[in-house]
């Protein structure tokens, strides 16, 4: 099951855009940053592993609803690692991030006409013993074409989640 986080427990939210200008083919990047605030604890005696999304948003409470096709994503990367962690008790712990990914998705948001594509954010994180308040992350997209060209701003509720 995916645990959907609101885009306010996103934060210290960094994006920067750039065009390249040395090659006849026009290229975007796009670089993205922040902290999620997820607040989990295990004492189980055995590794919990969970799945959390929550939008990826270019400033408070507001993503980029892209019109471009999604073949004019050409490349990803993306890395999050746990950044504020505690013991959940005096056991041996463990906590971390396994995996994380973006995928341009599908959305049904009340306010907003139709299915916008808006990127999502996801990762596992495996916990054990342990708390992981938020994990932070950085994602780099590289887009065929210019940056104008890719979508427009689109400002949500505070309490607003990505489709599971």
């Amino acid at each position: 099951m995916v645990a959907t986080i609101p885009i306010s427990n996103v934060r210290n939210i960094g994006h920067m855009g750039f065009e390249s200008t040395s090659s006849s083919a026009r290229r975007t990047v796009e670089i993205y940053t922040g902290w999620v605030d997820i607040g989990v604890t295990a004492t189980a005696n055995a590794i919990v592993r969970s799945e959390f999304a929550t939008f990826l948003p270019v400033s408070d409470e507001t993503v980029i609803r892209y019109t471009t096709s999604l073949d004019a994503l050409l490349s990803k990367a993306v890395v999050a690692s746990p950044t504020a962690v505690s013991d959940a008790d005096d056991e041996a712990n463990l906590g971390g991030v396994d995996t994380a990914s973006v995928e341009l998705e599908e959305q049904s948001i009340p306010e907003v006409a139709g299915h916008p594509l808006c990127l999502v954010l996801r990762a596992t994180l495996s916990f054990h013993h342990v708390t992981i308040h938020n994990f932070n992350y950085q994602v780099t997209l590289l887009w065929q074409g210019d940056i104008g060209k890719h979508g427009e701003f689109l400002d949500l509720d505070s309490d607003e989640r990505p489709s599971p």
